[in-house]
């Protein structure tokens, strides 16, 4: 019968393991988001670069919110901008950077947290046991919470027309990408 202590890390190397699994199928989500034009190439890479630092340190609990999350800005920084937007004469070069950083913000958490879904969903159906399964789940949905938090204190609240042209040029991306499949089948097909 094994020790108490090699139990313990045969589960935390199990546990590692399904981390690794977990923060593969969630690159393969960004990548695919990607391709199909769901988010944008900038959003990509700091998603990609989110997924390799957990990685990096995946025997530890996963933070990639923690990378995206020093990414965006600092608050007071995000104040000082959204304060010297308010100047007459340079507010407006203040507002359109404001106005750039947080459209490319809300891509990258709404591809993260689409990412985190997707990716929870895929592992969940192909991993039997739940108790394993459940603690990485349990680090993904901190993580998602965290992004969600954000996202609607600083850029919902604050910018809600740049929520609704991310939203549209997803679905318009989502269309075309779905009739480009249909007709490339049907051109297969006869």
């Amino acid at each position: 019968m094994p020790s108490s202590r090699a139990l313990r890390r045969q589960v935390d190397e199990l546990t590692t393991e399904l981390r690794h699994k977990y923060l593969t199928i969630l690159k393969s989500c960004y990548w695919e988001f990607f391709e199909e034009g769901q988010c944008m190439p900038d959003s990509v890479i700091v998603l990609m670069e989110s997924a390799d630092r957990a990685m990096d340190h995946e025997e530890d609990t996963m933070q990639d919110w923690e990378f995206i999350r020093s990414y965006i800005m600092s608050e007071s920084f995000v104040r000082l901008m959204s304060g010297l937007s308010q100047l007459p004469c340079v507010g407006r070069v203040f507002k359109a950077f404001l106005f750039d950083h947080f459209t490319l913000s809300y891509d990258i958490l709404v591809s993260f947290i689409d990412g985190h879904d997707a990716a929870t969903k895929m592992i969940d159906m192909v991993i039997e046991n739940k108790d394993f399964v459940g603690k990485i789940l349990l680090e993904s949905g901190r993580n998602v919470h965290g992004a969600e938090g954000y996202m609607h204190r600083h850029i919902e609240d604050t910018f809600p027309e740049i929520c609704k042209a991310i939203q549209h040029r997803r679905a318009q991306y989502y269309l075309l990408v779905h009739e480009y499949h249909y007709v490339d089948k049907m051109l297969k097909n006869g």
